[in-house]
């Protein structure tokens, strides 16, 4: 009798044991799943400068790395044709990809927009208008889902040419 009584607490110890080990599984793979990207990376400001017609403008830059992780980006530029425009017009758009280091910074150089884009062989020329910039980031890391991080940038402008000189 005691023998069977220990065989059955055994086997509802087991049955409960793999019961709680599958539980902690699938809830660490809805935690996974639905982790955000900004546990990777943090975009504290992106703000890219007013520039002449043809220059390519100046941007400040700021992020944190939280985490090692392969990443795909893609950086668009909008064309607004004034302040009550609130969806703009595609104008152009770069892409690049890299493995992001916890703690890397910017290159020191100055920041371009050009940069930015990975365009620098082939760099948007924007004319007059009012613009703005809109980064997503596709963070792949290993064993998680894909994580999506969009950030958009200030609206800059690039004012007429001054014709008197």
């Amino acid at each position: 009798m005691i023998k069977r009584v220990w065989t059955a607490n055994a086997i509802v110890g087991i049955a409960l044991g793999g019961a709680m080990a599958w539980a902690g599984y699938v809830a660490i793979q809805y935690w996974k799943a639905f982790e955000p990207a900004t546990n990777w990376l943090h975009i504290d400001m992106i703000s890219i400068r007013d520039a002449n017609p043809g220059e390519d403008p100046r941007i400040a830059y700021k992020r944190e790395i939280l985490r090692d992780f392969p990443a795909t980006y893609i950086a668009t530029v909008f064309r607004f044709e004034d302040k009550a425009d609130t969806t703009g017009t595609f104008y152009c758009s770069g892409n690049g990809g890299s493995t992001y280091k916890k703690g890397r910074k910017l290159p020191p150089a100055a920041l371009t927009l050009s940069w930015l884009m990975n365009r620098e062989a082939r760099p948007c020329i924007l004319e007059r208008g009012i613009y703005r910039v809109t980064i997503t980031y596709t963070i792949t890391p290993d064993g998680y889902s894909n994580k999506v991080l969009t950030v958009d940038s200030n609206y800059f402008v690039v004012p007429p040419e001054d014709k008197a000189q």
